[in-house]
């Protein structure tokens, strides 16, 4: 019985929180996804991520009592077989977002001979679009 209370006012937490460090997603291509193929492959995975096919990134807005006007893009590893999203990822930007950095996160398509035409460019023009984007946005 009390492990199930603690398991409850954990959960209680957890939902209470979830509204707050809620962030936005931000499409990464409004148009088509430059170097991609058509595909049967679905993204998987909940926190560590393989088969992205559709970037994004996830900002982290500063405290507003910290914030410094500094941006920073993290890329998450993951060795080109996953991305490690939300342990090198989300918990990093949420460390900055509370020094009053504005941290995002990028979820980067991974090399596929299936998915894109050039595997080989694939994360880089992800992280090149997560550069521009952030600087063209900045004044937001």
């Amino acid at each position: 019985m009390k492990t199930r209370l603690v398991t409850i006012v954990f959960l209680i937490g957890l939902f209470i929180t979830i509204p707050v460090s809620a962030q936005q997603i931000i499409k990464l291509y409004n148009q088509e996804i430059p170097n991609s193929k058509i595909s049967d492959i679905q993204e998987s995975g909940d926190g560590v991520y393989a088969n992205v096919t559709k970037p994004t990134l996830e900002y982290f807005k500063p405290e507003i009592e910290n914030h410094q006007g500094t941006a920073v893009i993290i890329i998450p590893g993951g060795g080109y077989g996953v991305v490690v999203y939300d342990g090198e990822g989300v918990s990093t930007a949420k460390a900055l977002a509370k020094k009053g950095i504005a941290a995002f996160v990028l979820k980067y398509r991974l090399p596929s001979d299936t998915t894109m035409e050039d595997k080989k460019i694939g994360p880089i023009q992800d992280a090149q679009q997560a550069i521009k984007t952030v600087r063209e946005n900045a004044e937001k």
